[in-house]
């Protein structure tokens, strides 16, 4: 299980900012950090539900690779969403992006550093 909890922090957007934070200003940064963001909440949520299912064993559920991912069309949007990202914009590989969106009043985190770090392998 810690494991996974690992994974939905590394996942999933955080409402502060980090002071080493690269803002997000561009309508089409922010889209693409959401879209990151969207592909990341769907594994993560069959990831969920397949625990909840087991009994709360992950054996089975987890996406620490692509063979091992039970989910593997959720598993391949993630990643296409997190490589098409950072293809257009190469500087988020080792960033925190930070971004807000108008009319919201929370901001967002995505730590684009440790998805290259555990995913970036998948990427052409």
């Amino acid at each position: 299980m810690k494991k996974y909890l690992l994974l939905i922090l590394i996942l999933t957007c955080s409402l502060t900012a980090n002071a080493e934070s690269l803002t997000l200003e561009t309508q089409k940064e922010k889209e693409t950090a959401i879209s990151i963001n969207a592909a990341s909440d769907r594994l993560s949520e069959k990831v969920m539900d397949c625990i909840e299912s087991n009994g709360g064993e992950m054996e089975g559920c987890t996406c620490e690779t692509r063979e091992a991912c039970p989910f593997k069309a959720d598993f391949d949007n993630f990643i296409n969403s997190y490589c098409s990202a950072v293809t257009i914009f190469p500087n988020w590989k080792k960033e925190m992006l930070y971004w807000q969106i108008e009319g919201d009043i929370n901001g967002y985190n995505l730590a684009t550093k440790h998805l290259e770090h555990h995913f970036g392998k998948h990427c052409k």
